[in-house]
């Protein structure tokens, strides 16, 4: 079978199994959080756009079920939660695949965090990983629509530890006013090239900034 037919490849520490927190989750979130854990959409940074119909369809379970079992995961401070986009807190941490040590792998967190649009949670994800922030030194006019935050659920995001900053969001936290926008009169597809231009470099500033050599 081929690596492509097989999927990529997913690890977590077995020790996870016998975590006193993971234990306290009901069955459903247990088997929820670890089925995002080792699903391909996640991604090496762990925080992505998610989609509950295909979450529903791995997990089996309904979304007006899986709504309550997000809001279980968050209360319990497994995962954040900011509009559609999910992160699996700690994931990147103790991910036995992954360190923010190499330097490759940590290329590919800032490759991963530079298409993320500019919402309170990036921000926290950034500064409990000390990365640095994709939009402090980008250029306005790069900035593009799709960069403004969604309406955020009700789902708290939450702290993952005593000892380091909040991850709810604070009025400080909110996303920046919205800057200079693509002319309306623009097509999708200008749009959708002019954005991956800006995000590859936002990501070509992130490496620079961490003291990476972009591609």
């Amino acid at each position: 079978m081929t690596s492509r037919r097989r999927g990529v490849y997913r690890g977590i520490y077995s020790v996870l199994l016998n975590d006193p927190g993971f234990r306290k989750l009901s069955p459903q979130a247990r088997h929820t959080f670890l089925t995002m854990r080792l699903a391909d959409y996640v991604g090496i940074a762990c925080i992505w756009r998610f989609d509950p119909t295909l979450i529903a369809a791995q997990t089996g379970y309904p979304q007006d079920e899986l709504e309550i079992i997000f809001k279980e995961l968050a209360d319990a401070r497994w995962i954040a939660v900011d509009g559609e986009w999910m992160w699996l807190v700690n994931a990147l941490k103790y991910d036995p695949t992954a360190s923010l040590h190499n330097d490759k792998h940590k290329a590919g967190v800032l490759r991963a965090i530079a298409g993320v649009p500019r919402i309170a949670m990036l921000r926290k994800f950034c500064r409990y990983y000390h990365l640095p922030y994709p939009f402090h030194s980008h250029p306005k006019a790069n900035r593009m629509p799709s960069d403004t935050p969604s309406a955020p659920i009700p789902i708290p995001i939450p702290n993952t530890d005593s000892d380091t900053d909040s991850l709810a969001v604070s009025p400080g936290d909110k996303s920046e006013s919205d800057e200079s926008q693509s002319p309306a009169t623009a097509t999708p597809t200008e749009r959708d090239l002019a954005e991956h231009r800006a995000r590859q470099e936002r990501a070509r500033a992130l490496m620079k900034s961490a003291g990476l050599t972009p591609p």
